[in-house]
């Protein structure tokens, strides 16, 4: 139990218990139980239910243990096929992968593309230090997000930047 794990690493580790840690890991092991749990060819056919969680976005200050707790779950979360990368790295991922695909005029909607790739490979997608900074990986994170989603792959996020200051001032921000 993932509890469990984080009592003891805080206790090799020489670290106090943190309450809003320990109200992250209830949330985060109700959010394992449904990701964990096995899925009939009859629940993926017919089960389209919208009550269900698609991810977590995790902000706060710096230090407060976000990635530590997420990496303690992502680290023992029963799934075997996740990613966890830094989101820096993630995004020059993608852009690289669509220079790729600019070279392959047959394709018309290149993001749907990369979504299809990652979520045939993956159905946990973890980025930690997540931030947007210009329009250009505004749209295209959107978009992606989107198709990851739509295509059910679970997005976890963490940041240092609440949901409202994500691309804070930016151009043409929704």
């Amino acid at each position: 139990m993932l509890k469990d794990v984080y009592k003891k690493y805080i206790l090799e580790k020489g670290y106090k218990e943190d309450k809003n840690q320990l109200k992250l890991i209830d949330l985060l092991t109700q959010f394992s139980l449904q990701i964990e749990k096995p899925k009939t060819l009859i629940d993926k056919l017919f089960s389209k239910n919208s009550s269900l969680k698609k991810g977590v976005y995790l902000w706060g200050k710096v230090g407060r243990g976000k990635t530590l707790v997420l990496n303690l779950f992502f680290e023992n979360l029963q799934v075997k096929n996740k990613l966890k990368q830094h989101f820096h790295e993630f995004i020059l991922d993608c852009h690289e992968k669509i220079n790729n695909l600019n070279q392959q005029k047959n394709i018309d909607n290149k993001v749907s593309e990369i979504a299809k790739e990652i979520s045939k490979k993956f159905c946990i997608l973890y980025l930690d230090e997540f931030q947007v900074n210009n329009i250009v990986d505004a749209m295209l994170l959107s978009r992606l997000f989107t198709e990851l989603i739509n295509n059910g792959t679970f997005i976890f996020l963490t940041s240092n930047s609440c949901p409202q200051d994500i691309y804070k001032n930016g151009l043409k921000r929704e």
